[in-house]
């Protein structure tokens, strides 16, 4: 999918919007997807948004090819 700043993804999660737990659900959902930790994804912009950018720590190399995966 190609949102207005690029490639994004559509992520869906059950959980409320209530105290964070959709935030760490979007977390745990999108690292689980490409094969990492949980703890290595952030949200940076959009805590209280639909849209999010998430931060992923770790080899930009060996992530963009997770990525590419999808």
């Amino acid at each position: 999918m190609v949102c207005g700043n690029g490639p994004c993804l559509r992520i869906g999660v059950s959980e409320a919007a209530e105290g964070g737990r959709a935030n760490q659900a979007t977390c745990a959902v999108f690292a689980k997807a490409i094969g990492i930790l949980a703890s290595t994804v952030t949200i940076v912009l959009g805590q209280a948004s639909r849209r999010k950018t998430l931060h992923i720590l770790g080899d930009p190399k060996q992530l963009i090819e997770k990525l590419e995966k999808l």
